[in-house]
């Protein structure tokens, strides 16, 4: 990651230094022609500054482009298709559901919403904005709507199985239990905690749960915690100021963490920073995708940028207005 003459062609490569196409994408061109990956969908992104949601193979090539208006969020779902939170108007939002082949079958308005996530069964939950404050409400692929909660002080939501973890900011996690029908609060955590981002974690029942400072602001500290299925914390790192953006890598007590506004990306263990990506000449990051090898492929302004399990570039392909999200395909 010391090497001059990577940080020289990670640079070009970037929106940043105006490429349209990283210099390590078209390098990879000539060889893609006999990759039977090419042409078929592997992740979804949204591109909110271009107002569409692509399809990408592989290689990051479109294979789908799906027109909406301010896209920002991404669920996907059973069977090759994904949910997607748009703009809608006057400060509302639009929840739209899109096929795998690119059609939107559905489109529901909501109050203004956050924190999209998918169920296994294909529908989709999210926090709305109420009269009362914030709630927590499932929509079914035919746009039938199911109100699981009000919770004061939600912020973002995490799904695993027919659990669903939702962090507060302030006032720590709350989890239920959502099969066969939702239940009562099934288990508190971190309490009066500012909990920012929460994602799913190794083990049945772990999450992981991204921490800022009580009383700060945006260069406030951030921790990040794994907690166990009594949400009780198994260990705990300070990783701020500026940590936004949290990529867990399948399977293993590790994950990527990206600075939403200060430019870093590293990853982090049971023994605290495992990898410091340095001189990333990259701000904005939006979201992240770590694969079971370890990678990972940021959302960046106007590039996808994916690192390996050692923080070394595999790739870059640009072209896009403002990447929001990403998630993959499932089949």
């Amino acid at each position: 990651m010391g090497n001059p003459r990577w940080r020289a062609r990670l640079r070009r490569a970037l929106p940043e230094a105006g490429a349209l196409l990283g210099g390590v994408g078209l390098a990879l061109l000539p060889a893609l022609r006999g990759d039977p990956r090419v042409g078929m969908p592997v992740r979804w992104v949204a591109d909110g500054g271009a107002g569409e949601v692509l399809a990408l193979d592989a290689q990051d090539l479109p294979v789908r482009r799906v027109a909406v208006a301010g896209a920002r969020a991404l669920a996907s779902r059973p069977g090759g298709g994904c949910w997607v939170l748009g703009a809608g108007e006057e400060g509302k939002s639009r929840l739209a559901r899109i096929e795998p082949e690119g059609e939107i079958v559905s489109v529901a308005t909501l109050g203004a919403a956050r924190a999209l996530v998918g169920t296994a069964d294909g529908a989709a939950i999210l926090i709305e904005e109420t009269p009362a404050g914030r709630g927590i409400v499932r929509l079914e692929g035919d746009g039938r709507r199911t109100a699981i909660a009000e919770l004061a002080g939600a912020a973002c939501l995490a799904i695993a199985g027919s659990d669903l973890l939702a962090g507060r900011d302030p006032g720590g996690l709350v989890l239920w239990r959502l099969a066969p029908a939702p239940e009562a609060v099934r288990g508190w955590g971190l309490a009066r905690r500012r909990i920012v981002q929460v994602a799913p974690g190794p083990r049945p029942g772990w999450w992981w749960a991204l921490e800022r400072a009580e009383g700060g602001g945006e260069a406030a500290a951030e921790t990040l915690h794994l907690v166990d299925d009594a949400l009780a914390p198994r260990w705990s790192w300070t990783v701020g100021p500026g940590a936004a953006v949290l990529a867990p890598v399948p399977g293993t007590e590790s994950l990527w963490v990206a600075g939403g506004r200060a430019p870093f990306v590293r990853r982090i263990g049971p023994g605290g920073a495992e990898l410091e990506v340095p001189d990333l000449p990259l701000r904005g990051i939006a979201a992240g995708l770590a694969a079971a090898d370890g990678g990972v492929a940021w959302c960046a302004p106007g590039a996808l940028l994916h690192l390996d399990c050692d923080g070394r570039l595999r790739r870059t392909q640009g072209g896009f207005a403002s990447l929001r999200a990403i998630a993959a395909v499932f089949e």
